[in-house]
């Protein structure tokens, strides 16, 4: 088999799986309104693409400046009432990694705003160059248009990636400016560049959640909440509330439990949620804790392998190659065994960028390593398309894949045996090994 598919699908894609139920993990036990009461001073982050895939191409919009008119309606309207301040973000990843869902992008140049809107909008945004040419044109129209009685930051979207700019001359947007790969990172900058009371921050995203939480002690607003669902069933997540439900010390873990266990840009890991991973995490968060700080180090690799031997039960082992020969013994399922070693360490590497890049969401200018060599490798040479390495050993050794077990009940005694037949001893993977009432007469005790 030519992928690990505790870690990936037969078609070489990063497995994907549901994160929406960690929100609910999270938020046990704690109310979560349907509406808030500000107090004080307060402002409404946005993260701008995610709000344009939820306004969608309207009914009613033909040209570009016609949707612009809509978008900003969106982004006024979430703080209409006493949000005085509104910021958008938003943001073009550096690195290009292989979507999960395929399209066939059609370029469309938004020369001025009568160009008219494409037919296909999932297709217009699949090209990274319509997305970036897009931003800008809808930051310059909220810059532009920005009401008096609001103060509208924009971030991200301009030509320069890290330009910040303000309708307020009193708010230093040099310090909202950053070079970050993703939006997200950017909206928690943004929540601890501020000095409002109360920061609301728009999102569905189970990601920006985690985020918020990982960062709220840098966070000076004493009040701050996330505002997810839709306008029919909206719920106010309050995040110093889930954070002081989270198990004892493990705040630094929380991003690395997200990235291990999957997210956009890792795998999911087969047969075990994010629900069930959460059993393991209370017990066990300290393994993951120094993962996206620093270099790689192999104890932190080893750490992180600890842990998932513990996701799946191992016991007393500590190594997913030595779990792997156990599990294979009694279930012969290639899908129930963990990865390998070597996919593993992969795919830790992977975890451990991801976990750098969140874990920097407060630097303006994150300090980061090439991914080439953190569990990515180039589609072709010199591209900007990033594929990930999934394993550079096969599976199963060779010289292992012809090797002759046995199933026997009855002590291994006679010719029936296969492993007696071609005069060979039984091994771990023989099914004898497994009956703990049988008594295997063909063992090698040296």
């Amino acid at each position: 088999m030519s992928v690990p598919i505790s870690l990936a699908d037969t078609n070489g894609k990063l497995r994907t799986g549901q994160k929406a139920a960690l929100a609910d993990v999270l938020t046990r036990g704690i109310e979560c309104p349907s509406a808030i009461d500000l107090q004080g001073s307060a402002y409404l982050l946005n993260d701008g693409m995610a709000l344009v895939a939820a306004v969608g191409k309207p009914a009613d919009a033909q040209t570009f400046r016609a949707y612009a008119d809509r978008f900003q309606d969106a982004v006024l309207g979430a703080g209409s009432r006493t949000i005085r301040q509104v910021r958008e973000k938003f943001n073009q990843s550096r690195h290009e990694r292989t979507p999960y869902q395929d399209y066939s992008p059609v370029r469309r140049v938004i020369e001025n705003k009568n160009v008219p809107l494409p037919n296909s909008w999932s297709n217009f945004l699949a090209l990274p160059e319509n997305k970036a040419n897009l931003a800008k044109f809808l930051s310059e129209h909220l810059i532009a248009n920005a009401p008096q009685e609001k103060v509208v930051v924009v971030a991200g979207g301009f030509s320069d990636g890290k330009e910040a700019l303000s309708t307020n001359q009193l708010i230093d947007a040099s310090l909202l400016c950053a070079d970050h790969e993703q939006a997200d990172t950017r909206l928690v900058l943004h929540a601890i560049v501020n000095s409002c009371d109360t920061v609301v921050v728009s999102a569905r995203d189970t990601d920006v959640l985690l985020l918020l939480v990982a960062h709220l002690p840098s966070m000076p607003s004493p009040n701050v909440w996330m505002m997810a669902g839709t306008a029919a069933r909206r719920k106010f997540f309050n995040i110093r509330a889930i954070s002081e439900n989270l198990p004892a010390g493990s705040l630094s873990a929380l991003l690395p439990f997200r990235a291990l266990t999957g997210c956009d840009t890792t795998s999911y890991i087969s047969n075990h949620s994010k629900l069930s991973a959460w059993k393991t995490f209370q017990d066990k968060h300290y393994l993951l804790a120094s993962l996206g700080e620093g270099e790689l180090s192999a104890n932190k690799v080893r750490d992180a392998e600890k842990f998932i031997c513990a996701i799946y039960t191992c016991g007393h082992m500590e190594s997913v190659n030595d779990f792997r020969v156990l599990l294979f013994s009694k279930t012969k399922k290639p899908e129930a065994l963990p990865p390998t070693k070597d996919a593993l360490e992969l795919h830790i590497k992977r975890v451990h960028y991801q976990s750098l890049v969140r874990k920097q969401a407060s630097c303006q200018d994150p300090i980061l390593p090439n991914p080439d060599g953190m569990g990515w490798k180039r589609e072709s040479e010199g591209g900007s398309k990033l594929v990930p390495l999934l394993m550079t050993k096969e599976p199963i050794p060779n010289a292992c894949k012809e090797i002759i077990s046995c199933s026997c009940k009855s002590g291994c005694t006679t010719l029936r045996c296969g492993c007696k037949k071609a005069k060979l001893f039984c091994t771990g993977v023989c099914g004898c090994s497994v009956d703990e009432k049988n008594s295997c007469k063909n063992r090698c005790d040296k």
